[in-house]
This record gives C-alpha cells, structure tokens and sequence, in this order.
C-alpha cells in the first residue's frame, strides 16, 4: 500500500506524461488539471493509507480477544463502494469530451 502511494505521487504528482491516467481523467473533467487529479488521488491514497494502520492497531489493541466478523467487514465495504462508484457515476456523468462515459468492466 505505501508503494501506491509513492507510485502515485511520482506517476502523477511529479512526473507530468500526456499518457498518464491523471492526464485521460482531466481530459474527460476539462475544469480539472492533470497534476489536480493527481493531488486528489494521492490524498485519498494517503487517507486511505493512514486509516488502514489506524484500523489495524485498533482491531489489534487487545489482542486476547479473538476477532469478529466485524473486523474483516471493511474488505467488501470498500469492494462494494468501488462498485458502487464504478457503475453509477458514468450514468450520470457524461464526461467533457461530449462522449459517453463507458464503464471500465463493461
């Protein structure tokens, strides 16, 4: 997960390529710039980094307890959201070329 992050940071962040995802998305979002959506994915990354040690040594604090089946629900949440995200927003968003926005799975 940290990699990620670093891969974030230099793929988007501070390298600037016409082919990167960062420059595809601003070119669908024209009020975005590429290196903006970069900074979004990498704080996102970042929070999502942080959380996860957070959630680790929460779930892990007493460690006499056996864990429940709340402790390995953030998995399919995330799964579920990413779907989520996935599928809806291309039906309401229709990008800033004037073409459709497509799914990536379908």
């Amino acid at each position: 997960m940290l990699y990620a992050t670093i891969d974030i940071y230099d793929d988007t962040v501070r390298r600037t390529d016409e082919r990167s995802d960062a420059y595809q998305y601003a070119a669908l979002w024209p009020c975005c710039f590429p290196k903006c959506v970069g900074a979004v994915w990498l704080l996102l990354s970042v929070a999502i980094f942080g959380s996860s040690i957070f959630a680790v040594i929460w779930i892990v604090r007493d460690s006499t307890t056996p864990l429940s089946w709340s402790a390995f629900l953030a998995g399919p949440l995330v799964l579920l959201l990413a779907l989520i995200f996935q599928f809806l927003i291309p039906c309401f968003c229709k990008g800033g070329s004037g073409k459709e926005s497509k799914p990536l799975l379908g």
